[in-house]
């Protein structure tokens, strides 16, 4: 869930404390933090109260943000070296596809173990899509992009 984030968000930037929402909208502070921990749902006739005092439209606490966009790389390895490139890369929010076709065997294995030390550490993911092509994502990427990235 997000709306819990968006009410914190909105109260504080309308500098309102937890207990002064609550006052307005008639509930408990409480409520408010179990609101903001999304531990519960606000009923709608208190959204729309939030919406009017937060002068937003009801769609901005209702509605969650787009995934962040994803810069795809495609990195061809030829030297242990360039491990650090793709790891630089994954640091930087690059999703990179690594094709290891024209990578000799024992650089690739290198490369790949490396690598996915690395990614790991940062909290990334390292998965093989293909017979000489590994993926890596930084950690802000959901499971559901890399299954569209192993789809392909």
């Amino acid at each position: 869930m997000h709306i819990g984030n968006k009410i914190q968000e909105h109260r504080e930037k309308n500098r309102l404390s937890q207990e002064m929402l609550a006052e307005k909208l008639g509930v408990s502070r409480q409520s408010v933090s179990k609101w903001e921990l999304d531990q519960s749902l606000p009923e709608i006739d208190k959204i729309v109260a939030m919406s009017k005092l937060f002068n937003i439209k009801t769609d901005e606490l209702l509605i969650p943000p787009p995934p962040p966009s994803v810069e795809l790389r495609v990195f061809s390895p030829k030297t242990y070296e360039d491990a650090d490139k793709i790891i630089e890369m994954v640091q930087e929010n690059q999703t990179v596809i690594i094709n290891c076709e024209d990578t000799e065997e024992e650089v690739k294995k290198q490369i790949i173990d490396k690598v996915t030390v690395e990614i790991e550490i940062i909290g990334g993911y390292i998965g093989r899509i293909a017979a000489y092509t590994y993926i890596c994502c930084p950690p802000n990427i959901s499971i559901d992009a890399r299954q569209v990235y192993k789809a392909k």
